[in-house]
């Protein structure tokens, strides 16, 4: 019995819970079909046909021109003549350091170079007595040639003779022959009475007078071969003579082309020392830094007494204020603004495009100056550069920036909150006779606040711009607000 009731129970309070949740369910189903069958206020827009756009996308400013700053030589810092911020120009002296060790090097670079020139002059005066030894023995070659000749023709001449006093040597034997024979025919004559006494006389001095003359002609020839073996031996002694002339004019000359090697040796050594000065004082200008080009300081990285090392490590000049080197140094009378490019815009961007660039607060125009060749394989984007002038310094480097480029784009423009992308595909809402209508359509260009659809729509399509997501194919709608661009 008493479980008959506690069941009973339990039905009734089972009852009690389901049966209000029931109504209320009913309740509901029943006003969501009356709701169904009662329009729902909505607001449209009017697609709106474009035949070019306004392509705006962030980028940072640049300068142009900027460096890092860094010192040549080894030394500390004695003298710092900028700060951040200073306008400088090109050549001026931004700091001096102190650098003993390069100022010694230099005076040796400079007593090395005062020794080799004067190796230099030693070296040139001994060619210059080189050569005066090379003619001096081209002189003595040139006399000991003439004498030769001269002693040629003296041998000729004694030859001349030689043979000119055998001739006479010849006659006079043949006249002394006769004059023998006359005499002692006459002398015979004589004798036997049949010749006068004073013809025998007369022939006997004529035979004397030739032997005279045979004994002065013999005279001759022997005077003759003495001067011609004299003149032999004046042709020997000028032979002799010429040989060592040749050689001391050999001597000379391998003595000037030594002294000449000499010279240019040192002209050589004298070259490289003299370069190596330069080199030293030029190492000595070092402990001047100097600016490159028209700026102003970005940052400053050192203090007077500071060791300065020479040929610091530099950081990406592209940095507006840089850590390293002595100095940060930008040119900010011209900018440039670095714009990252979509693919799709890509071919859109051509150099000496006009383009508007907002940065703090102002708007100036500028081009497009350079463009990456290629596209950054990671973002899929176009490193493109916009030139601008910047004359009063208004705007700085690291600045952010807003670019806007016009651009070509046939399609159509809808606020961007008229697109609805779910599961079913990138949608928008169309209001056709009172009823909704979602359509796909394909996005040329997501512009922020406005897409640019690339699907053929008409000027005269009503477009929800804010449609809810319950909204269905077929939703009965009821325009409140007249259709705006």
């Amino acid at each position: 019995m008493k479980k008959a009731i506690a069941g009973t129970l339990l039905v009734i309070l089972l009852l009690l819970g389901f049966v209000p949740r029931i109504l209320r369910d009913m309740r509901r189903t029943a006003e969501e079909k009356d709701a169904g069958k009662r329009p729902r206020p909505v607001s449209v827009v009017h697609p709106e046909a474009v035949q070019d756009y306004d392509l705006s996308l962030p980028g940072t400013l640049e300068a142009v021109e900027s460096a890092v700053v860094n010192a040549r030589a080894t030394g500390y810092l004695r003298e710092r003549n900028v700060d951040i911020g200073s306008r400088v120009k090109r050549g001026e002296v931004l700091a001096i350091l102190e650098a003993p060790d390069l100022d010694q090097s230099l005076m040796q670079a400079r007593a090395t170079t005062a020794r080799s020139r004067a190796s230099t002059a030693q070296a040139a005066a001994n060619r210059t007595r080189s050569q005066a030894g090379v003619a001096q023995a081209q002189a003595n070659l040139t006399r000991a040639r003439a004498n030769l000749a001269a002693s040629r023709e003296k041998r000729k001449a004694a030859q001349t003779a030689l043979a000119n006093q055998e001739a006479a040597l010849k006659r006079a034997n043949a006249s002394l022959e006769l004059a023998q024979v006359t005499f002692k025919r006459y002398d015979e004559l004589g004798q036997a009475g049949a010749a006068p006494e004073q013809t025998v006389d007369e022939h006997r001095a004529a035979l004397r007078e030739a032997e005279a003359a045979r004994d002065a002609a013999e005279a001759g020839v022997a005077g003759a071969q003495a001067d011609l073996a004299a003149a032999k031996a004046d042709v020997d002694g000028s032979i002799a003579d010429l040989a060592a002339s040749q050689e001391s004019l050999s001597a000379s000359q391998a003595t000037l082309q030594s002294d000449a090697a000499a010279v240019e040796a040192a002209n050589a050594e004298q070259r490289a020392n003299e370069a190596g000065e330069s080199r030293q004082a030029t190492l000595t200008g070092f402990v001047q830094v100097l600016a490159p080009f028209d700026g102003v300081i970005t940052s400053r990285n050192i203090e007077v007494g500071a060791l300065v090392m020479a040929g610091s490590a530099a950081q990406d000049p592209n940095q507006t204020a840089p850590g390293a080197g002595l100095f940060g140094l930008a040119r900010i009378d011209r900018l440039r603004v670095v714009v990252q490019v979509p693919e799709e815009n890509a071919g859109q961007i051509s150099l000496g495009m006009p383009a508007k660039v907002a940065s703090g607060g102002a708007t100036v125009d500028g081009k497009v100056w350079q463009r990456s060749g290629a596209l950054a394989q990671t973002t899929r984007t176009l490193r493109t550069e916009v030139l601008l002038q910047n004359p009063k310094g208004l705007l700085l480097p690291g600045m952010f920036a807003q670019v806007h480029f016009r651009v070509a784009g046939r399609g159509w423009m809808l606020p961007s909150t008229a697109l609805r992308v779910d599961a079913e595909g990138t949608r928008i809402a169309l209001v056709r006779d009172n009823q909704v209508v979602l359509q796909e359509v394909d996005v040329e260009r997501d512009l922020g606040q406005q897409i640019l659809l690339s699907t053929p729509l008409q000027a005269t399509d009503q477009v929800i711009p804010d449609p809810a997501a319950d909204l269905k194919d077929g939703t009965i709608v009821e325009i409140r607000q007249p259709a705006r661009p």
